[in-house]
């Protein structure tokens, strides 16, 4: 088939943008930003798949940020065959898409996408899986969720982990250093019993004496070492993730395994919310692009092939 240069364009957009999701998910941890820019990945790919008239520029829409993945991985043999089974997975979704777009008589993508997009989203959720493992493997230490999003729950079952009067805080950060959050509570203290929000023993000797107190009844609580610099909510991620390994006793070493399928079926099921918004916005796509002729009608005949006896 022939290749154009505006299936090359929409094929290099959709690459960088696969690249660009997998560099802010694993060099920046920047999950959010790593999920918008795989929506729109997942867009641009769908659409490579639907219309570039040349096979190998479509492929290479999937393949390019699937195979990028090597430069980040450790370069085993089991690491290898699984990047190579996910990268399988990926051509073989643009394959069905590209044959069903063939084979069906009418225009529309749906019928194409519900064909194809669920083994891309295989692939997505095996690459990502396997970063999980392989992270988790080499740091030997237990993951459970990611940090970004223990961030995000942690103002909200910091409470019930420990005794402190935490809910006086006006904000809680888990960025927050653990002594600066301790001078805090005691501000709000001190308002709460009448004050103006500066504590009563207001001498800086006196005050860091009391911070110190409340470090070592958080500490003993904890059953850590608090030097009063850590943040916060490094402190509690440690301490969850280091009970769950306790807790895991002698299975550890499956640990990694285990979680890494939990995370594979997880993001299966939340891959069905792209799936949805990806056929829903794909007609938009097409309207947009037929309004700035990047895309352009021609009729053709379509030959069916059928088994009788």
């Amino acid at each position: 088939m022939e290749i154009t240069k505006k299936g090359i364009a929409v094929a290099s957009a959709a690459a960088a943008f696969g690249v660009a999701a997998e560099v802010a998910a694993i060099a920046y941890q920047a999950f959010y930003l790593a999920a918008s820019l795989f929506i729109v990945f997942t867009l641009l790919f769908a659409f490579s798949a639907l219309f570039a008239k040349s096979g190998a520029v479509a492929y290479s829409a999937s393949l390019v940020p699937f195979g990028t993945a090597i430069f980040f991985l450790p370069k085993t043999l089991e690491t290898l065959a699984v990047l190579l089974i996910a990268c399988v997975f990926g051509i073989l979704s643009c394959w069905l898409i590209r044959n069903e777009t063939e084979t069906n008589i009418s225009s529309h993508t749906h019928r194409p996408l519900r064909v194809g997009l669920p083994m891309f989203f295989t692939a997505a959720a095996i690459l990502v899986s396997l970063f999980y493992y392989i992270g988790a493997k080499e740091d030997q230490y237990l993951v459970l969720i990611p940090k970004k999003a223990f961030d995000l729950v942690l103002p909200y079952i910091v409470g019930p982990l420990v005794r402190l009067p935490l809910e006086q805080a006006t904000t809680f950060d888990p960025n927050e250093r653990v002594d600066a959050l301790l001078e805090k509570l005691l501000k709000a203290q001190a308002a709460a019993d009448g004050g103006n929000g500066e504590p009563v023993v207001s001498p800086p000797e006196t005050r860091q004496y009391y911070i110190e107190a409340q470090r070592t009844i958080l500490s003993d609580q904890l059953g850590v070492k608090l030097n009063g610099d850590e943040h916060i909510g490094d402190v509690f991620y440690d301490l969850i993730n280091e009970k769950a390994l306790a807790l895991a006793g002698p299975y550890v070493r499956f640990m990694g395994v285990l979680l890494a399928a939990s995370l594979f079926f997880g993001l299966k099921a939340a891959s069905i919310l792209v799936y949805w918004l990806t056929i829903a916005l794909m007609p938009m796509l097409v309207w947009i692009a037929r309004r700035i002729s990047l895309l352009e009608e021609r009729s053709v005949a379509v030959t069916v092939l059928r088994l009788s006896l």
